[in-house]
C-alpha cells in the first residue's frame, strides 16, 4: 500500500559565469503523513515544513543580486493551511556598498516580493534602505557613525484591516555609531607564548517610533538573542516591523592567538543592551523587552587543534 507514498528530493547548482550561478532545492512528498510515517530520525519526524527554492544569484566586487522563488509544503498532520508560509514568487534582492573615500562609503539593501497564499491576505512589498557610514579609524581605535533611511511600500489584494488602505507606506531613519578599541599584549602558558588582545566595543543605535500595527505580517519573525544581535539594526528578521530603539551596547572580546603561527586559540565575549527608552513595536503574542537593559549574553569558542572546534553560546 505504500507505492503511491514517495518523497520527491533534488538540489542543483549551476556554474552560469564567474560572477553569476543558477540553485535549485525541490523537494515535495506524495501526503502529510510522510514524514511522520516514514521518518528515521527525530529532525524528520517531527519536520513541518517542507521548502522548495530555485534561484539566479549574482557576485560582484561591490554588488550582490538575487532572483529566486520559493515554495511550502505543510508535511506534519499537526499543521493548519493558515500556519503555512507564503509563497514568494518573485523575490528580487540585492546589495551594494562602495568606499569613495577612506571616510565615507555609500551603499544601498533592496528588497521587492510578491506574496501569494491560499488561506491568507495577499500583497507585494518594496523595501529599500540606502546608508551612508563615515569610518575613522586610528591606530588601535575607531568609530563608525552611520545613517540610514528605511522605506517600506505595501500593495495589498484585499486588507482586511477596516482602519487602512491598501496601500501602506512606512519610512524612518536609522542611526547608528559603531566604536572599538583593540589592545595586545604577550603571556605565557604552559611554556606557550600567546598574543592576548582585549577588544571593548559600543554600539548605540536610535530608530524613532513609527506605529506598524496596520502592516501584515508576511515573513517577519523576532531573531534569536545571541551575541550577534547586540549589534543588529533591528530584532526582527524581514521587513514587515522595523523596531524602535533608543539603546547603547557594551561589549568585551579577548583572544588569545598563537605568537607563532597567528592561529586563534579561543575567544570569550561578553556583553548587554541598555535600553533608553522601552520599544514600542511588537510582533502579535510577542512578549515586551525587559526595562532598564536586556540579559548578558556570552559566547566562548575553543579550537582543540585543526579539525575540531568546540563553541558555546
Amino acid at each position: 500500500w505504500n507505492i503511491n507514498r514517495y518523497l520527491l528530493s533534488s538540489q542543483h547548482f549551476t556554474a552560469i559565469h564567474k560572477s553569476w550561478y543558477l540553485s535549485s532545492d525541490l523537494n515535495y512528498v506524495s501526503d502529510v503523513n510522510y514524514f511522520s510515517d516514514f521518518g528515521r530520525t527525530l529532525e524528520e519526524t517531527s519536520k513541518q515544513l517542507l521548502e522548495s527554492e530555485v534561484g539566479l544569484f549574482g557576485r560582484g566586487k561591490y554588488w550582490n543580486i538575487e532572483l529566486s522563488a520559493s515554495n511550502w509544503q505543510i508535511v506534519n498532520p499537526t499543521q493548519t493551511a493558515e500556519t503555512e508560509p507564503y509563497t514568494r514568487i518573485p523575490r528580487i534582492a540585492m546589495s551594494g556598498s562602495k568606499p569613495f573615500a577612506p571616510w565615507l562609503e555609500i551603499g544601498l539593501n533592496a528588497e521587492a516580493v510578491v506574496f501569494r497564499h491560499d488561506q491568507l491576505e495577499d500583497g507585494n512589498r518594496l523595501d529599500l534602505m540606502p546608508y551612508v557610514k563615515f569610518p575613522i579609524i586610528g591606530s588601535f581605535w575607531y568609530a563608525t557613525p552611520s545613517i540610514s533611511w528605511r522605506q517600506t511600500e505595501y500593495w495589498l489584494s484585499n486588507n482586511t484591516n477596516t482602519n487602512s488602505e491598501n496601500h501602506l507606506s512606512r519610512g524612518l531613519p536609522i542611526y547608528s555609531v559603531d566604536a572599538g578599541a583593540n589592545f595586545e599584549r604577550i603571556v605565557s602558558f604552559a611554556g606557550q607564548s600567546f598574543i592576548q588582545t582585549l577588544e571593548p566595543r559600543f554600539f548605540y543605535l536610535y530608530v524613532p517610533y513609527r506605529n506598524q500595527d496596520d502592516f501584515p505580517i508576511f515573513d517577519t519573525q523576532a531573531l534569536t538573542y545571541m551575541c550577534a544581535s547586540l549589534f543588529r539594526k533591528n530584532r526582527y528578521g524581514g521587513a514587515d516591523r522595523q523596531a524602535d530603539a533608543n539603546q547603547i551596547t557594551t561589549a568585551l572580546t579577548t583572544r588569545f592567538l598563537n605568537e607563532t603561527t597567528g592561529k586563534e586559540m579561543i575567544n570569550f565575549s561578553l556583553g548587554r543592551i541598555n535600553f533608553f527608552s522601552a520599544s514600542q513595536v511588537y510582533l502579535p503574542d510577542e512578549v515586551p523587552q525587559p526595562t532598564g537593559g536586556s540579559d548578558w549574553v556570552a559566547e566562548v569558542n575553543l579550537r582543540l587543534n585543526d579539525q575540531w572546534q568546540i563553541g558555546l553560546t
